[in-house]
């Protein structure tokens, strides 16, 4: 049996549900993520390229000393803009601080988070404002 008015009623509900606003805060984290953490994570990696060329023809002879200390400058300036920025892939497993401290030739990094994650197994934000504090204190 056809029913117009439930019909139309069903058809009016889709309708008004499509038109519904979207999230604000998905809105913005989408804007963000396309206009600023995108954008930055790409302009380290195409410097970080550069710097691995400028490096490779510099060790080959084929570059100044100075070209590729502006290259490095360069990266280093682009993973400076990306400290506030620290989120997704760099926020995890200390890949930040494996960039920062590259290279880290005597495991320095992952060493001290083996000590605080043994010797803390519930870690928390007390705990490693703690820890941080005493590190930060041997380093002055």
């Amino acid at each position: 049996m056809f029913r117009p008015k439930l019909l139309f009623t069903s058809l009016a509900a889709l309708a008004l549900g499509a038109c519904a606003p979207q999230d604000p805060q998905a809105v913005t984290s989408a804007a963000i993520a396309k206009q600023v953490i995108l954008p930055t994570y790409s302009r380290w990696v195409d410097a970080d390229r550069q710097l691995a060329i400028s490096a490779l023809a510099f060790c080959e002879g084929k570059q100044s000393l100075d070209t590729a200390r502006a290259d490095f400058l360069h990266a280093q300036k682009a993973w400076a803009e990306l400290q506030p920025l620290l989120i997704g892939p760099l926020a995890e497993g200390n890949r930040s601080w494996q960039v920062q401290f590259w290279p880290d030739k005597k495991n320095l990094v992952g060493r001290q988070v083996e000590q605080l994650v043994s010797a803390t197994p519930q870690i928390d934000a007390a705990a490693l404002a703690a820890d941080f504090g005493e590190r930060d204190r041997a380093f002055r």
